[in-house]
């Protein structure tokens, strides 16, 4: 509560620095894994050697909040036995990032209001863990802060696709 809070009012500042961005996918994996083990999900990330996609500038810590955000519903959305995929690809000056699912997806008339603090699909996960409908809505803050775009790509039954972009260096304020 206190992080939407905090971001709403603006009275939030970044840390930005230079950080090798593979290192956030790493720990937010390993963060994971017993979740994912759980439920017999495998996570699939080849780490991205290109160096001007590897060091970008950021806040690590808000956006490993942004990725395990994404990486955990992954999970919690996603049926047994099944693969999430993490993708970092540079388009221009943007590093983009995805978590792919082959979950349960999500009803087309819900996903514009994905982002909205407090929104709860009409999804049920697939092994009953609770949402609080704050953590996307966290997720678009922190990658708005960050100058950067976050959306979704998804179909009911066929799973989803969340994304977001960031530039590999952040504008400076005067």
């Amino acid at each position: 509560m206190l992080d939407i809070s905090s971001i709403q009012t603006g009275k939030i500042e970044l840390s930005l620095q230079q950080y090798d961005y593979n290192k956030i996918i790493k720990h937010c994996i390993e963060m994971n894994l017993a979740f994912a083990n759980n439920k017999e999900i495998r996570i699939n990330f080849t780490p991205n050697t290109t160096q001007n996609i590897c060091n970008i500038e950021i806040d690590p810590t808000r956006i490993e909040q942004v990725v395990s955000n994404l990486l955990s519903n992954a999970i919690k959305y996603s049926n047994k036995d099944t693969e999430i995929k993490i993708i970092l690809s540079c388009e221009g000056n943007e590093v983009k990032t995805e978590v792919i699912d082959n979950g349960i997806g999500i009803p087309e008339n819900e996903i514009d209001s994905l982002f909205q603090p407090f929104h709860i699909t009409s999804n049920k996960s697939t092994g009953g863990e609770k949402s609080t409908g704050l953590g996307l809505a966290i997720s678009k803050k922190v990658i708005d802060l960050h100058n950067g775009k976050i959306g979704v790509l998804s179909k009911k039954g066929k799973g989803s696709n969340f994304y977001f972009t960031l530039p590999k260096k952040q504008k400076q304020t005067v």
